[in-house]
Formats: structure tokens, sequence, C-alpha cells
């Protein structure tokens, strides 16, 4: 799945046929101008693929839910996002992108968690 999100990143085509390609340029730019080096940005900007931090599993928002330990919607977003904030690519086993996966979920209509 990276490898193939990285070859349709790099294709060369309009904007409106290739929506990753339009969304890895954006996302690289707005890293760019928000300080990040531009080895960083195209990492970032790479990230497709984010899961549980190395040797756990889930969202811990099941937990969450059962103890009752939450008073507000934002609650879970957060732990799903503390939870869920680990990218994962064809040479990153884990990587803490917690705030990249963040940047992620605002242009995304919807998230996939097994």
């Amino acid at each position: 799945m990276d490898d193939a999100s990285h070859t349709v990143a790099y294709l060369n085509e309009p904007a409106v046929k290739n929506y990753v390609a339009a969304h890895f340029k954006a996302e690289k730019e707005a890293l760019i101008k928000n300080g990040s080096t531009a080895k960083g940005a195209i990492v970032n900007a790479g990230y497709r693929i984010f899961g549980s931090k190395p040797g756990s599993y889930g969202a811990a928002i099941l937990p969450l839910i059962n103890a009752g330990n939450w008073q507000k919607e934002s609650d879970l977003a957060q732990t799903f996002l503390n939870w869920g904030g680990y990218a994962y690519t064809s040479g990153e086993f884990g990587t803490d992108a917690r705030s990249q996966f963040a940047r992620t979920l605002t242009n995304v209509k919807s998230a996939v968690k097994n």
C-alpha cells in the first residue's frame, strides 16, 4: 500500500485526476511553509498508513468506553489520535507521527480501523 500510494503521488497528472498526488503536493507545501525541511515534508506528506504503536493493539477506545473514563467526544478523539498516530511505510515501522495523523484526518471523510 505504501509503495502504491507513493507511486501514484509522483505521477505527473492533473489534480482533478489524481487526488493522491494533489493532496501529497499540497501537504508537502504546507509543511514546508510551516518550517519543515523539504526532506521532512516529503516524508510526512507521504504517510498514508497509520496504526497503533509497535507492540500495542487497537485504538484504546473500547476500554475507555467500558471503563466510563471519558466525558466528552473530544476525549475519545484524543485517545484515537494518541493511539493510532504511528506511521507505517515500507521503510519505517511505527514512527511517532501523531501530529501528522491529526493533520491527515482533517482531509478525510472517513477512517478505517480494524
